[in-house]
């Protein structure tokens, strides 16, 4: 009996043993120094290896799976040294479908063949190319094993404060947005960076200029979005380009908030199943919108770079007591006539347009008309001041600043209050709005010079 159980613990012991020499232990070590390489996302080829990583004490007759996160796709890869294993190459191989599943995340290596009793071991490297929208750490896993083989990075950092918007005012005030190269030649000759706003368009009156680097660019807005172009790299430093006093512009849109998001306008070629022009933008050179079977693209063709690039505001949200007006005006701009329900009145100057293209009006004129007379309207000429009261709301400007006060809360409006002729006048369609009149009650005819308030 003793001998049976001796028999058995021994057999248990062997067999535990082969489970053991089977089992796969990765190490990792970088391809330089102490120092992970960086993978640049949407960058096609970046001649940046991955690190090394060792496989030994695995079953050789199975093979070896390499698993790689989402939004990371194998090129290829290079045994860099192997011990205990024959026919092994140590030329750079292609991932395709022979060797790749079908989204180039997972890396086959079979039909190897082991030496005698050596332990197995393979050391090897990948490029990889990562999805312009992958954000974190490549780890590669083989079994239970996991390593840490390259970290990713945007090539271009696009940075901006974003501005606030009132809803139902056409144009949101002015901001910046700074581009920088995180790295030098990220923008190569012929690169594009296209951006465009949520639901919006950009407009055409912005400056650009390089703060830093020796880049030559072109710009133009393109269905509402900026296009720079690149023209020339003559930089040795990463470059930092600013576009300055951006405005959007839109129709009506609900409150919240409104994302900036850059585009892909151009796409790569192949041939034979192989790149054959990587695609022009700094962002996006593995965008590809056609045939794409095992090859290392992505159909990506635009990200969000910051969620709250406009924000949308109501002011007046926390006043559900909006007025409530059952009128229909109409004006002439340079009459002094203001038709109320088919009701001639005779203003006391008539409407003009402003040299920045506002439809402006005598205060006490459309005051009275929308409120039939029952609003105040106060004049504090020491502080250049007008108060506007009708029943809960006051309506607070000063001449010369593009705030308006409504109920306390600061508002920006289109162009200053300003006076003319001694008298004082205003936006409309700021007013119109500080009274709960939307935008789009307001009926602008620029054949007939006429404005209509519904």
């Amino acid at each position: 009996m003793k001998k049976f159980l001796l028999s058995v613990i021994c057999f248990i012991s062997i067999m535990s043993c082969n489970v053991f020499a089977k089992e796969q232990s990765l190490s990792v070590a970088a391809t330089s120094g102490d120092d992970v390489p960086i993978v640049y996302s949407g960058k096609y080829y970046t001649n940046t290896n991955t690190s090394n990583i060792t496989v030994k004490d695995f079953d050789v007759s199975k093979g070896i799976k390499f698993n790689f996160p989402d939004g990371v796709k194998v090129a290829s890869y290079k045994i860099v040294d192997s011990k205990g294993i024959k026919g092994i190459s140590k030329e750079s191989v292609k991932v395709t479908s022979e060797n790749s599943n079908e989204e180039l995340n997972t890396v086959y290596i079979n039909n190897l063949n082991k030496i005698n009793d050596e332990i197995p071991e393979i050391i090897i490297e990948f490029t990889v190319v990562v999805s312009p929208t992958y954000n974190g750490d490549i780890n590669v896993s083989v079994g239970e094993h996991t390593a840490l083989i390259a970290k990713t990075a945007t090539p271009l950092i696009i940075e901006t404060a974003g501005a606030e918007k009132n809803i139902d005012f056409i144009k949101t005030p002015k901001t910046n947005i700074i581009i920088k190269e995180s790295y030098d030649g990220a923008l190569e000759k012929g690169s594009v960076i296209a951006l465009k706003p949520e639901n919006m368009d950009f407009l055409d009156d912005y400056s650009i200029k390089v703060n830093s680097g020796n880049l030559n660019l072109s710009n133009t807005i393109n269905n509402g979005a900026i296009i720079i172009n690149v023209d020339n790299d003559l930089s040795n430093i990463p470059a930092e380009i600013e576009i300055s006093n951006v405005v959007t512009s839109s129709k009506p849109l609900d409150a919240g908030v409104y994302g900036l998001f850059t585009l892909a306008t151009d796409f790569v070629d192949i041939e034979n199943n192989e790149v054959k022009q990587k695609g022009k933008d700094a962002m996006f050179e593995t965008y590809f919108n056609g045939n794409k079977d095992y090859l290392p693209v992505f159909d990506v063709n635009e990200f969000e770079l910051k969620n709250d690039f406009v924000k949308i505001i109501d002011p007046l949200a926390n006043y559900n007591k909006l007025n409530k007006f059952d009128k229909h005006i109409s004006l002439k701009i340079g009459s002094n006539i203001l038709n109320i329900d088919g009701t001639e009145n005779i203003m006391d100057s008539p409407a003009y347009i402003s040299n920045s293209g506002y439809t402006m009006m005598p205060v006490r004129s459309i005051v009275d008309a929308l409120t039939s007379k029952k609003a105040h309207v106060d004049w504090y000429p020491d502080k250049n001041k007008v108060i506007i009261t009708y029943e809960e709301k006051t309506i607070d400007l000063t001449i010369g600043s593009d705030i308006m006060y409504i109920n306390g809360i600061e508002y920006s409006i289109g162009t200053p209050a300003e006076i003319s002729k001694d008298r004082i006048f205003i936006p409309l369609r700021d007013l119109c709005y500080a009274f709960g009149i939307p935008d789009k009650n307001i009926i602008w005819d620029s054949v007939e010079q006429t404005v209509k308030i519904n």
